[in-house]
C-alpha cells in the first residue's frame, strides 16, 4: 500500500438530463430523477479511486466555508481519510452543472469560484511519510510540484 498525496479540485457537481441539444425553452420540465448532485472534482475523485484500490490517499484541497465544504469533510471522515489538509479558505466551494442528453453528449458549466486566486501554503513537511504526489491541474497545486521534485516524490514534466 502506497501513501499518495493528492492535491486537486474538490467540486460540487450537479447533473441535469435534458431532452437534447440544442435546448428548447420550457418554463418547467418534469424529468423525475433527472437531476442529481454529488461530490466530485479531479482531486476528490482521484482520492476516492486510490482509496478503493487500497492506497493511503492523503487529500489536499481548498473548499468554501459552506454546506458543500462541510459535505466534503463529512465524506472524507466517513472514508477514514485525513481532513486537516483540506482547508476551507474559499468564499464558496467550486461547483459545476453538467447538462447531458440520451446520446451522452454533454455541456459543462464550471464555476471555480475564487480557487484560482487562492494560494495554498505548502510546507516541506507535507511530504513526510508519502511515497508519491499526484498534483492535479489547478493553480494552488503548482508550488507543490517543486517540493515534490526536490524530494524526489515526483518526476515533473
Amino acid at each position: 500500500m502506497s501513501s499518495i498525496l493528492v492535491s486537486g479540485l474538490f467540486n460540487m457537481e450537479t447533473t441535469v438530463k435534458i431532452r437534447g441539444f440544442p435546448i428548447s425553452y420550457y418554463p418547467i420540465d418534469y424529468d423525475f430523477f433527472g437531476v442529481a448532485s454529488s461530490l466530485s472534482g479531479v482531486g476528490f475523485n482521484l482520492t476516492k479511486a486510490l482509496t478503493v484500490l487500497g492506497d493511503n490517499a492523503v487529500p489536499v484541497s481548498l473548499t468554501g466555508q459552506d454546506a458543500a465544504g462541510e459535505l466534503f469533510m463529512k465524506e472524507l471522515r466517513a472514508m477514514g481519510l485525513r481532513t486537516d489538509l483540506v482547508l476551507p479558505k474559499l468564499r464558496e466551494t467550486p461547483a459545476s452543472a453538467v447538462l447531458y442528453d440520451e446520446t451522452g453528449r454533454r455541456q459543462i458549466y464550471c464555476d471555480l469560484k475564487d480557487i484560482q486566486e487562492t494560494p495554498y501554503e505548502f510546507e516541506r513537511s507535507i511530504l513526510d511519510g508519502t511515497d508519491a504526489v499526484a498534483a492535479c491541474n489547478i493553480n494552488f497545486s503548482r508550488p507543490l510540484l517543486e517540493l515534490a521534485r526536490a524530494s524526489r516524490k515526483a518526476d515533473c514534466h
